[in-house]
């Protein structure tokens, strides 16, 4: 096992804008809304591009490998998927059920998710959540087509990040180019398309929505090493979020009870590991198997990691590293 990069997965849409072209040099389509880094659902099978496993997909090498691969704690369906959407429009408002709808009605798995936005323009948002909790009154505002009056616009920049739960409605919001992060499902129900005449899923929509959900942006808990500081994003139990700046150096090792995700979010860094270095372009991801050993990520660069967490261990490493950090402030004083 080793570091895997893969082959991104290119989806047109009606929405899709032009930076992720900035990013993706071999983009031809001119309307690519959605770049796939990372996925092991059946819907969007990663292929690996590099080393001996190059040109497997990653559900081969999962049947071939096992907990080599993911980790002794998780599951086949705890694969989370990382991607790239690039808005020129917005999005169709919409929600996505949890698992225990999604595995009875479309055999698929739930979806909580995460956007980091990677770029946006001046006055960008998204829409997450409603002003009522009313469901009748909801179900009016889509009839009458006014739904957009009753969504809350949250405004976002740069390196900012959202959580979405499942239930929630959403939508990204035009001007954006964000990374998304999710649970291994891809069942999305259209709620609200601003009369574009694609297909909605209004009775699902409403089986499954929660008025009373709202997205938040998650306050960071960082701590600086010699060479690079890590920022503790979100911790939940469906996957935990970290921001890495790096300076100059980031050294790790894999953990033989889970796997990571690295995202490259912003700069450019390479990656070191065994006798090996590969480039890790800004909205490149990388997978760490679980047996993969030591690596590092040498370079200027922010990387978001994404991992499925022990929660109380995490709990743990924040309070020992803080106590750490504050006991070398008060020496140096």
């Amino acid at each position: 096992m080793y570091p895997l990069t893969f082959k991104p997965i290119y989806i047109e849409k009606i929405w899709a804008g032009n930076k992720l072209k900035k990013l993706k040099s071999d983009i031809n389509e001119k309307s690519v809304g959605i770049s796939w880094e990372f996925s092991g659902h059946k819907n969007a099978d990663s292929i690996i591009r590099n080393g001996k496993y190059s040109g497997m997909s990653f559900s081969e090498l999962l049947k071939k490998q096992g907990e080599k691969l993911i980790g002794t704690k998780i599951n086949k369906n705890q694969i989370l998927r990382t991607a790239i959407l690039d808005a020129a429009e917005s999005l169709s408002i919409q929600v996505h059920p949890n698992d225990e709808y999604a595995r009875i009605h479309e055999n698929d798995n739930g979806k909580n998710e995460a956007w980091y936005i990677m770029d946006a323009d001046e006055g960008a948002y998204i829409t997450a959540g409603t002003k009522t909790q009313d469901v009748n009154v909801l179900k009016k505002a889509v009839l009458d087509g006014n739904l957009e009056d009753y969504v809350v616009k949250v405004p976002v920049k740069k390196g900012d990040i959202a959580v979405m739960k499942t239930g929630l409605l959403h939508a990204l919001g035009k001007g954006i180019l964000a990374v998304e992060i999710g649970e291994n499902g891809d069942t999305t129900y259209r709620f609200y398309d601003y009369n574009r005449g694609r297909k909605l899923d209004i009775k699902k929509s409403f089986d499954v929505i929660k008025p009373e959900q709202q997205c938040f942006k998650p306050k960071y808990i960082s701590i600086s090493y010699d060479g690079y500081r890590k920022s503790y994003c979100y911790l939940g139990s469906e996957y935990a979020l970290e921001l890495i700046d790096v300076e100059s150096l980031y050294k790790n090792e894999s953990n033989i009870e889970r796997y990571y995700i690295y995202t490259c979010v912003d700069g450019q860094c390479h990656i070191k590991y065994s006798d090996c270095s590969e480039e890790i372009n800004m909205g490149e991801s990388v997978f760490i198997p679980a047996t993969a050993g030591k690596y590092t990520f040498e370079g200027k660069c922010r990387l978001m990691r994404s991992y499925i967490p022990n929660i109380e261990k995490v709990k743990k490493e924040i309070l020992m590293n803080i106590t750490m950090q504050y006991n070398c402030i008060q020496n140096f004083l």
